[in-house]
């Protein structure tokens, strides 16, 4: 019998998907470059930001070090996430049925423990989480 339920955060529980496309786009408009939904879904879609960044560097000959343009990243990504990220259809009431129904549930994540809360938060469901 199941008695628990592991989710994931980005892509299954919240869209940020269209928040790394955000965020790249922005970043290369600040060095005169466009950047499309393909070209992400193509060379950028489910890649570590360290290789993205690595990436970027090297397409578009961007004269910033690994480090200043992770800290641009990161700043554009708080920048979004507090605008607020769309949660999936169906979240909510999944969640709901898995604690009435007294399910353990978890959430595992690459995304950074403040980041992971903040985005639970800022749904009002982080307290469906053991």
């Amino acid at each position: 019998m199941i008695k628990a339920a592991i989710f994931d955060l980005d892509g299954l529980l919240v869209d940020t998907e269209i928040v790394s496309l955000k965020i790249y786009q922005e970043l290369l408009s600040e060095y005169g470059y466009s950047f499309t939904k393909e070209e992400y879904a193509k060379h950028y879609s489910g890649k570590t930001e360290k290789e993205n960044i690595k990436r970027f560097i090297d397409t578009y000959n961007l004269s910033v070090s690994y480090q200043e343009c992770l800290d641009e990243v990161l700043n554009i990504e708080r920048k979004l996430i507090s605008q607020g990220v769309e949660l999936k259809v169906g979240v909510k009431s999944l969640l709901v049925y898995l604690k009435e129904n007294n399910y353990k549930v978890a959430l595992a994540t690459s995304s950074t423990k403040d980041r992971a809360i903040s985005i639970l938060k800022g749904h009002d469901i982080l307290s469906y989480f053991d």
